[in-house]
């Protein structure tokens, strides 16, 4: 558990240092709710909110907040994958599917508001082609 919470740590640092999209990866298909329920713990404690969809990230990162986003599916949700491509830039914009507004545009700072996954290794592997360009740091647990 320590060595865990050190990753996480690290993880966190780097990408904070660098403004840089973190990834935290759960190598192994054993205990993977167990293992997912520690990172976010761990990441709680790093003062990261936990964003459910990419609304929430879009809040988080536009309040200055650092944000950490735990994929569900078997892939990268496509309107997160695009706040990926998006986010060293420091400005996102996506269409509003939430409320049906039209066009959503943020603005925020990559060295202020942080961003982490939290993916598993079969959803890396099922990423858009061009994935390890947009992210940074990567840590295995």
């Amino acid at each position: 558990m320590e060595k865990q919470k050190n990753k996480i740590t690290k993880l966190v640092q780097i990408s904070e240092k660098t403004g840089q999209i973190g990834v935290l990866v759960i190598e192994k298909k054993t205990n993977i709710k167990e293992k997912i329920k520690k990172a976010i713990e761990l990441l709680n404690e790093s003062n990261y909110k936990q964003a459910e969809d990419y609304w929430q990230i879009m809040f988080a990162l536009e309040s200055g907040q650092s944000v950490f986003y735990c994929e569900k599916g078997k892939k990268i949700d496509n309107l997160v994958w695009n706040m990926i491509k998006e986010y060293e830039g420091g400005i996102i914009s996506l269409m509003d599917r939430k409320e049906h507004t039209g066009l959503k545009t943020i603005k925020y700072s990559p060295l202020k508001s942080h961003f982490i996954l939290l993916l598993t290794r079969d959803q890396i592997e099922k990423s858009p082609q061009g994935f390890f360009n947009y992210v940074g740091p990567m840590e295995s647990i």
